[in-house]
């Protein structure tokens, strides 16, 4: 059971992830400026590592030992930074402006 909870989280982590860096190569497929492209580039290649590693975690925990769930304090942050990035409306955003936020919730899904 306590495993299932942490899959969960790790899931809900990962999946958040995804739909950031998703969205960052969206825009970083449409850009034309080079400077602009490599500050993308370097973001959605943090991502993807990122992304790996709590891959790698998930699958590890899958054969683990039963574990404790993630704590009330975790749980209330990951949701409030997904509820962040479920308000981010893409077409309201510039360039520098989505990278800032996309990242802001990004570290907050992770830092959850």
């Amino acid at each position: 059971m306590a495993n299932e909870v942490a899959l969960k989280f790790l899931n809900e982590q990962i999946t958040g992830l995804r739909i950031i860096s998703q969205e960052l190569t969206r825009i970083y497929l449409t850009l034309t400026d080079p400077d602009v492209a490599d500050e993308f580039r370097v973001k959605i290649t943090n991502l993807d590592q990122l992304l790996f590693a709590l891959e790698s975690a998930r699958n590890n925990l899958e054969a683990a030992e039963p574990i404790p769930p993630p704590s009330a304090e975790r749980l209330a942050a990951l949701q409030s930074a997904l509820q962040q990035l479920d308000a981010y409306v893409r077409s309201d955003q510039n360039i520098h402006m989505a990278l800032n936020y996309l990242t802001q919730v990004a570290n907050l899904i992770v830092g959850a």
